[in-house]
């Protein structure tokens, strides 16, 4: 049986994107908002610090062996921490929840708590305790810096991730942001080129921990809070999010929309669901590159090296600059797919609470690992019965001054024995008892020393 073809009017015509408006939606639109990525971001962030106090133990040398096996899963995780924050940082402002403005006083403010707080903490807590113990060969901070060159392969500890929030934020800023007062028309040029000093700040922090790590400059650690976090090909993730969403916009405005247009095609689940499908494309391409490179590099740099330097004393460059932990990347593109920036959290109190009871369990952590490294410090023991309570003072006599004893009066007796008089102080009376302090023998010019009965 033949069908007839459709009429033009039957058809139902396929709509174009920039047509999308809130009364010609789709309707899919991904559970997961940006509350749950906060959540998920910080629960990494609480694993990265337990995989700092287990790596450190383990350098060490003082990691039990029941703790070995989560450092691998506990590295993964951690690596997923910053990746969690930063989508959620865009979808805040996609959706209009939060502006740039609050978000970069609140990450930029986030850092330097972080970095006062360890400053004071490092300065009085560890430094000061290491001079308690330093004989002044080397100055305690000095020290320090050696431990930590030993404990960290880069030379650099890095973990202050607002840094990161904050650089990521004022490239989006600066790529994104329209503004109205300074720079307006062509000049408007200039303060898109601004985004290239956040990626200044990012290639410096790498040269410096290449260097730290060649031990050809060693940076005070006082300075390690302000060094970034995130791998290389991470921070290339986001400047592509923040090309995207500024290259949809001008696409969007060629089909003769307005810029109010777009702010109302922000808030369409089909411009969500096509930011989610690009971003989980370009988390599993990044993924990709980031492991090519990072075999391409170590491969060169181990041409015509011996195995017992590549055994010993390698550690690959590549890694050092970022490259290698964005693999991970790719497991969290399916994970994105059922994330949608529009959808809006319930309960906002939740992500006032999550970065607290994040500090909070974090401050667990450490407490917990200084109470598991008190018995590995090998501190003596102490017999807290008989500080509690002192057993009696015993005294032992010969028989001849057992005999003496005899012969003596009381008086005489605890004149001779002081030790017994010490003994029985508590038990015999007042006019008894050994005087305190012996009376002198010389008195102040114009004053006599009463005698005796015995001497008058």
């Amino acid at each position: 049986m033949d069908k007839s073809p459709a009429t033009p009017g039957e058809k139902k015509l396929r709509r174009k994107w920039h047509e999308r408006t809130a009364e010609k939606d789709i309707r899919y639109r991904g559970p997961l908002n940006y509350q749950h990525f906060q959540i998920l971001g910080w629960l990494c962030i609480v694993a990265s610090q337990a995989l700092l106090i287990l790596s450190l133990g383990e350098k060490l040398g003082r990691l039990p062996a029941a703790y070995a096996g989560l450092e691998g899963p506990l590295t993964y995780i951690s690596w997923l921490s910053l990746p969690f924050l930063l989508i959620a940082n865009f979808a805040q402002i996609m959706n209009g929840q939060k502006s740039y403005r609050f978000l970069l006083i609140k990450n930029f403010c986030a850092a330097g708590a972080i970095w006062g707080i360890y400053a004071f903490f490092l300065n009085r807590y560890v430094i000061g305790t290491i001079d308690m113990f330093n004989d002044g060969t080397i100055t305690s901070l000095e020290a320090f810096s050696r431990i930590m060159e030993k404990a960290e392969p880069t030379g650099v500890l890095c973990f202050n991730i607002f840094v990161d929030l904050f650089l990521c934020t004022l490239v989006m800023f600066f790529l994104n942001y329209k503004p109205t007062r300074i720079f307006k028309g062509k000049s408007r040029f200039i303060f898109r080129s601004f985004a290239l000093l956040p990626v200044v700040y990012e290639a410096g922090c790498i040269v410096l921990k290449v260097l730290a790590s060649r031990k050809e400059i060693t940076v005070s650690p006082f300075f390690y809070p302000l060094f970034t976090v995130k791998p290389t090909m991470t921070f290339v993730l986001f400047i592509v999010l923040a090309l995207y969403i500024k290259t949809r916009e001008l696409r969007f405005r060629r089909h003769g929309k307005t810029h109010e247009e777009y702010k109302a095609f922000l808030n369409t689940n089909k411009n969500s669901w096509d930011f989610s499908r690009f971003l989980a494309i370009a988390l599993v391409v990044i993924a990709l590159v980031d492991m090519a490179i990072l075999l391409l590099v170590t491969a060169r740099e181990t041409v015509g090296m011996t195995e017992e330097t590549f055994m010993n004393d390698y550690y690959p460059t590549a890694v050092i600059m970022g490259f290698g932990n964005s693999f991970v990347l790719i497991f969290l593109a399916p994970l994105v797919l059922l994330f949608s920036y529009t959808r809006k959290p319930k309960n906002a109190m939740i992500g006032m609470l999550v970065p607290v009871s994040s500090f909070a369990l974090i401050m667990l952590l450490y407490l917990e690992a200084g109470h598991q490294a008190i018995p590995m410090l090998s501190l003596p023991r102490f017999n807290l019965q008989d500080m509690l309570n002192p057993p009696a003072v015993t005294m032992s006599y010969s028989e001849e001054d057992l005999q003496a004893m005899s012969d003596m009066s009381v008086e005489e007796l605890l004149a001779a024995y002081p030790e017994l008089a010490e003994t029985l102080k508590d038990y015999l009376p007042a006019e008894t008892a050994p005087a305190e302090e012996a009376p002198s023998e010389t008195a102040p010019a114009g004053e006599t020393v009463p005698s005796t009965q015995e001497e008058q």
